[in-house]
């Protein structure tokens, strides 16, 4: 059975949603990379946050990702 174009639109949309916000900025990077200096409000204003958002949840997810590498 094939999958509808809205279902694999969805499930881009799922996998998408899983990656790390890290992980968005950096494809967010790459995307920009040829066209334009990267800023990060531009960054930011591609994934529908507010500069400071973004840097509060780059923090927060590095700070746990170097907690974790300390209770393996």
């Amino acid at each position: 059975m094939a999958r509808s174009e809205s279902d694999l639109k969805r499930k881009q949309q799922d996998v998408i949603s899983e990656q790390s916000l890290t992980d968005k900025v950096s494809r967010v990077m790459f995307k920009t990379l040829s066209q334009e200096q990267i800023s990060i409000e531009h960054i930011a204003s591609d994934l529908a946050l507010s500069k400071r958002s973004l840097q509060r949840k780059l923090t927060a997810e590095a700070l746990t990702s170097f907690i974790r590498l300390f209770c393996l």
